[in-house]
């Protein structure tokens, strides 16, 4: 079996909806940041953020994470990675880093800082995962063609909205979706009743 496929999240892609619905269907597992500190926590609660910090509570009691079980059992589908303003302010500041920020917003920046993490498990590998069609075209500028050489991730991100997000995402039906290891022709019929 191949290295597993895990997607990063900025700290305000779970405030939108069906992204990480799509996510857990898209990927082995989400990288999600997590307020480090009670401070942090309140910095994500100010009306100039509104990150949600308990909307992301919700979602990862939903998925679960390495450190806990998912409300209703199964396998955890969530990393948290602990983050703080100064956390992102080092990472950014790394020489790897400044030629994403010179091309790219913050939140791009924290989904890339993510995949770079040193406390994910080495057999994986991690990608920034786009909060939108429109997001995506903007960071990576697609050509009229697809290029001979696409990779299976790139695949992904370009099929990923048409393919698999109903209008009002359901986070608890996708996360259900990912733990069964069902067949893909089974999944295949989930989803299309899931869009009906």
């Amino acid at each position: 079996m191949g290295a597993q496929l895990w997607g990063t999240y900025a700290v305000n892609d779970h405030c939108q909806p069906g992204v990480l619905a799509r996510g857990v269907l898209l990927f082995d597992r989400l990288v999600l940041p997590v307020p480090e500190t009670s401070e942090e926590r309140a910095r994500w609660r100010h009306p100039d953020q509104s990150w949600d910090p308990d909307g992301l509570d919700r979602a990862l009691a939903v998925l679960g994470t390495q450190q806990a079980k998912p409300n209703n059992g199964g396998a955890s589908l969530a990393w948290k990675v602990p983050w703080t303003k100064e956390k992102w302010i080092l990472e950014r500041s790394r020489t790897e880093t400044v030629r994403i920020m010179t091309s790219a917003d913050a939140f791009d920046s924290t989904r890339d800082i993510l995949s770079w993490q040193d406390n994910l498990p080495r057999a994986i590998e991690a990608v920034a995962a786009f909060p939108s069609a429109r997001a995506c075209k903007q960071e990576l500028q697609p050509a009229a063609q697809p290029p001979h050489d696409q990779s299976a991730a790139e695949a992904l991100i370009a099929l990923a909205r048409p393919l698999l997000v109903p209008k009002d995402g359901d986070l608890r039906l996708a996360a259900e979706l990912a733990r069964e290891g069902a067949s893909m022709f089974v999944m295949a019929e989930k989803r299309i009743d899931w869009t009906r």
